[in-house]
């Protein structure tokens, strides 16, 4: 275990998809890179409105081993595969590290629940006057239900069922904070590695945002957009059109080790992650403060953790979710940071091409990134032709952004007002001054 005055380096060994994209990283990339949306209409749901979900995708085609199936739900089994294909691309094949040393962080959406188990056990609980009979529920609606109902709709389940799977023995949370959960899985892990709790931890985020509780959930409270007469060019982030964001579905998966113990096995490395910092807005619930609110604390605190000043940063990958009031909110964070000095670092947003994805969007947009390291390429924000006077800041527009950047930094914002920024480095030895 490190001292206390003393922690280890965090790197990037292993990187796993599943999305509405694809299920491999080049498939993905391949898409982004011909400015390609995941987003169209979907069939269950209404006219006009849409989503990006995995077309043809089959649980019982991918989970493994095939007895488990029955517990695992529909975003469980994206992780499964997401988390599969991360430990894979780590080469972590088990044994390879101590199983009690390798740890399992998630970020997770709302439990899911599917309406038709309960239908049969609802039946029984109607009275003679078609009123719910919370009694004639207990007496004879349970005897109605999926045994395992409860194991299936756990918060937990992904993490649950990918630890048994892959025997990570070592320290284990699970976050469910909408649009921030796998970014503060990312961070707490990243504690973990720092101070010798753990020699590698896989980071997991999952989320089903196209499932018809959740469309039901967000629709209710205004938050997705209602008026989309072109499906797949409605989602615009920082356009002065935008209506609101679409819903997503997937997972994305990280494996994190210490630079330590990654080099004494000859770990590919991807990059490193560098710092991160949070914040909690208390403006409103659901109405994000229209001058950015605490954004701009974040932003300082994971500057300060990973060391960096602004002028090192290259690329920011913005929530960007298409709300009204978040992209200004949002943009204003960002323009009143640490006295202006991030108005000219280029900004792009992936949510245009993979939807909104929830609890799965750090993990997810992470990978997006060190994609975009790797190919020395920043894909432009899909859709925002015209930026809101509110949300002036240097858009990565049209076409891509020839570049190779160094250090980027991630920002993801929730509902309830978490702020999580997260920074991540390709090459910290490189910058000045290092």
């Amino acid at each position: 275990m490190s001292s206390s005055n003393e922690r280890n380096t965090v790197v990037i060994t292993g990187l796993g998809l599943a999305t509405p994209l694809g299920l491999d990283l080049d498939t993905v990339w391949s898409r982004i890179s011909q400015s390609e949306t995941a987003i169209k209409p979907m069939p269950h749901y209404l006219p006009g409105r849409g989503g990006a979900m995995l077309e043809d995708f089959y649980p019982e085609e991918h989970v493994r081993p095939k007895r488990i199936l029955r517990f695992v739900n529909r975003a469980t089994s994206f992780a499964m595969v997401a988390a599969r294909n991360a430990l894979e691309d780590a080469g972590v094949s088990e044994g390879v590290i101590d199983p009690e040393r390798f740890g399992i962080y998630t970020g997770t959406g709302e439990s899911e629940m599917k309406p038709e188990i309960y239908f049969p056990a609802l039946e029984k609980a109607i009275d003679e006057q078609g009123q719910f009979n919370l009694a004639q529920f207990a007496q004879e609606g349970l005897d109605q239900l999926d045994p395992y109902v409860g194991l299936t709709s756990l918060g937990n389940n992904a993490l649950c069922y990918i630890s048994i799977v892959h025997k990570l023995m070592g320290p284990s949370n699970n976050y469910v904070k909408s649009g921030v959960a796998s970014s503060q899985a990312i961070a707490e892990a990243v504690q973990a590695l720092r101070y010798g709790l753990a020699d590698a931890i896989l980071v997991v985020g999952n989320d089903w945002l196209t499932d018809p509780w959740a469309l039901a959930a967000y629709d209710s409270i205004g938050m997705l957009c209602t008026d989309c007469w072109d499906v797949a060019g409605s989602m615009r982030p920082f356009d002065a059109g935008r209506r609101g964001p679409l819903p997503g579905e997937g997972a994305g998966a990280l494996v994190l080790e210490t630079a330590q113990v990654a080099e004494k096995r000859g770990a590919h490395i991807y990059g490193q992650i560098l710092g991160y910092g949070e914040a909690t807005d208390t403006w409103s619930f659901g109405a994000p403060p229209p001058d950015g609110g605490v954004l701009p604390l974040a932003i300082e605190e994971a500057l300060a953790d990973a060391q960096v000043t602004p002028e090192q940063v290259d690329l920011i990958i913005a929530h960007g979710n298409s709300s009204p009031g978040g992209d200004t909110s949002e943009a204003q964070g960002i323009y009143h940071a640490l006295s202006g000095r991030l108005r000219h670092v280029p900004i792009t947003s992936t949510k245009p091409y993979t939807g909104h994805l929830g609890a799965a969007s750090g993990t997810v947009e992470t990978i997006l990134a060190l994609l975009m390291q790797q190919h020395a390429t920043v894909p432009p924000i899909l859709n925002l032709t015209e930026p809101d006077v509110a949300c002036s800041l240097n858009f990565v527009m049209n076409q891509s952004l020839k570049c190779a950047p160094n250090i980027l930094l991630h920002i993801a914002r929730s509902v309830g007002g978490q702020n999580a920024v997260i920074i991540i480095g390709k090459d910290l030895a490189a910058l000045p001054g290092k």
